[in-house]
C-alpha cells in the first residue's frame, strides 16, 4: 500500500517542475521540493517494508523471482540514493551558494 505514494509525489514533483519551467513562479519550484522530499521519505518507507518482507520471508527468496528482487532492491537503493543527492543540490540554500560562488568568481 506504501508503492503509490512515492509513484505519485514523483509525478507530481515533475509536474511542477514543468510547470515551474513555462512561469518561472517560485511556487511551483517550492513545490516541487515538497513533493520531492515526501516522496523520499515514502520511497524509503517503502522500502524498508518491502525488504523486510523479503528477508523474513525465506520462500521468496527461494523463487526464481528472489533473484529479480535482489537486483531490484540494489536497482532501487541506487535511484533513491541519487533522489536524494539531486533534492539537496536543488535545495534554496545550495542554489544560493552557487549564485554566491558565480558572484565570487565574476569578480
Amino acid at each position: 500500500m506504501l508503492i503509490p505514494f512515492p509513484i505519485a509525489f514523483f509525478v507530481f514533483a515533475f509536474l511542477c517542475d514543468l510547470a515551474f519551467w513555462r512561469t518561472g513562479d517560485g511556487l511551483w519550484a517550492t513545490a516541487a521540493l515538497w513533493l520531492l522530499g515526501a516522496g523520499l521519505i515514502m520511497a524509503a518507507l517503502a522500502a524498508i517494508f518491502g525488504l523486510i518482507d523479503f528477508l523474513g520471508e525465506p520462500r521468496i527468496r527461494a523463487l526464481q523471482a528472489g533473484r529479480v528482487g535482489t537486483w531490484s532492491i540494489a536497482i532501487a537503493k541506487r535511484w533513491l540514493t541519487d533522489s536524494f543527492r539531486a533534492a539537496i543540490f536543488r535545495s534554496p540554500k545550495s542554489a544560493k551558494v552557487k549564485r554566491e560562488r558565480k558572484a565570487d568568481l565574476a569578480s
